[in-house]
Parts: C-alpha cells; structure tokens; sequence
C-alpha cells in the first residue's frame, strides 16, 4: 500500500512537471513571437511619424525656397539684405523659427539667421557647414544639389541632436542656390 502510494505520487509529479514544461515552452515562444509583433509595430509607427515631421517641415521649406525674395536674393544678393533678413525673420516652420542659411551659386553664404535671431548664432556658430578646412563654401558638399541630382538633402548631423534639410533655390532650369534649415 505505501508502494502504491508512493508509486502514485511519483507518476503524478512526473505527470504535473512534464505539462508544465510543455506550458512553458508554447508559452515562451507565443510571448517571444508576440513581443516580436509588437516591438515592429512600434518601429514602423516610430518611423512613419519621423516621416511626417520632416514632411511637414520639407513642404513649408519648399514654399520658402520658390519664394521670390529669396530667388532674387540668390540671384543678386547685395540688392536684397534687408528684404531677405525681414522675410526669414517672419518665417515659422510649424509655429517655430529655426536655424536657417542660404547660399548663392558659388555655395558662398549670403544669409545666415545667425545675424538676425537671437539663439540662433550659438547653434550655427557650432556647426562645421563647410569642408573640414574651416572653408563656408558648401558647393562640394551639396554637388548633388547643385548639379540636379537630387531634389533635397535631409542628413542627421552626427551627435543626433538635429536634422539638416538642404533645398536647391531653382530659377528656370538652373540651381541658383541652397537654403539649409536646421530642424531641432
């Protein structure tokens, strides 16, 4: 009788560790597949709003860009300073005024928000625009720009703090200039 009872007691502890490991296991792997689903679900909501946002701020930099003043401005920069510094002083992206520069054909600057918006020249006054040498000139950094192989340039700058959205100021068939806005 105890032969029995522990016989009994045996099989069943056996019985009770092999259903739960066989629990164990399904469970394991529905969870893993379920936080698999969920983590990619996340990430593509993540990047679907990162695709917005710089939407948004692209289509309003195109509407500045195919401006007039700032056409004629890259096309004859000395007869427009006061003109070019009040339209992008009244310039907000999404309600907000952000780091802005524009650049003639040569890739030399003519407008920096830097002269004009507090808060602004310490940001650009960190940024290395030009070439490693210390030179403003953007033309060899932006060529693809300016040679009308892309429509826009978006780059992350390298410690990730903000985006740099490059457009080409276009007259007629030809690049005239780059705008450069700097989205925090």
């Amino acid at each position: 009788e105890r032969l029995l009872s522990f016989f009994l007691i045996t099989v069943i502890s056996l019985m009770s560790v092999a259903q739960f490991e066989v629990m164990t296991r399904g469970l394991k792997g529905d969870l893993t597949k379920r936080y698999i689903e969920s983590n990619t679900q996340k990430a593509i909501n993540l990047a679907h709003q990162i695709e917005r946002f710089i939407n948004t701020r692209l289509i309003q930099l195109e509407d500045q860009a195919n401006t007039a003043v700032v056409k004629q401005t890259v096309m004859r920069p000395d007869s427009n300073k006061g003109l070019i510094h009040d339209f992008f002083n009244s310039q907000n992206i999404v309600g907000k005024q952000y780091p802005q520069q524009l650049f003639d054909f040569k890739g030399d600057i003519i407008f920096s928000s830097a002269q004009t918006v507090p808060g602004h020249k310490s940001f650009i006054d960190t940024l290395h625009v030009g070439n490693q040498s210390g030179d403003m000139n953007i033309r060899p950094r932006f060529a693809a720009l300016y040679n009308k192989q892309k429509d826009f340039e978006i780059n992350l700058s390298k410690n990730n703090s903000f985006w740099e959205i490059a457009l080409p100021i276009r007259y007629g068939a030809s690049v005239e200039g780059i705008l450069i806005s700097y989205i925090q």
